[in-house]
C-alpha cells in the first residue's frame, strides 16, 4: 500500500531504513526509562496537569489519568503507532476518528 500524504518518496535508500529501524530501537530502549509515574509526575505538576502533545493541550488532572500517560503525552509516545499509521497512510486532509 502506498501512502497518501505529500512527503511521500517512490525509493528510501539503505541508509535512511538503517536509521529508521535504529532510530525505533533506541526509542524503545530509552522510552521506559524517561517515560515512567516519576517522570509523568514531575511534567505534571510543572505545568500544570496541561501536557503539549502534537500541537494540542491536554487537560491531564483528571485523577483516573495516570502518571505514566502523561509521560507519555509529553514525550510524544502516546498511541505512536497509530500516529505514524494515520499521517503515513491516510490523506492529509482527513478526519480521524478512533472507536
Amino acid at each position: 500500500m502506498r501512502p497518501a500524504h505529500a512527503n511521500w518518496k517512490e525509493e528510501c535508500s539503505m541508509s535512511e531504513l538503517l536509521y529508521g529501524k535504529a532510530a525505533m530501537a533506541a526509542k524503545r530502549l530509552i522510552g521506559p526509562l524517561i517515560a515512567n509515574a516519576l517522570t509523568g509526575a514531575l511534567i505534571a505538576r510543572l505545568l500544570g496537569d496541561r501536557i503539549p502533545h502534537r500541537g494540542l493541550t491536554i487537560d491531564t488532572s483528571h485523577p483516573t489519568i495516570q502518571p505514566t500517560i502523561k509521560a507519555a503525552l509529553f514525550f510524544r509516545g502516546y498511541e505512536s503507532g497509530e500516529f505514524r499509521f494515520i499521517r503515513n497512510y491516510l490523506p492529509a486532509d482527513r478526519d480521524v476518528v478512533e472507536l
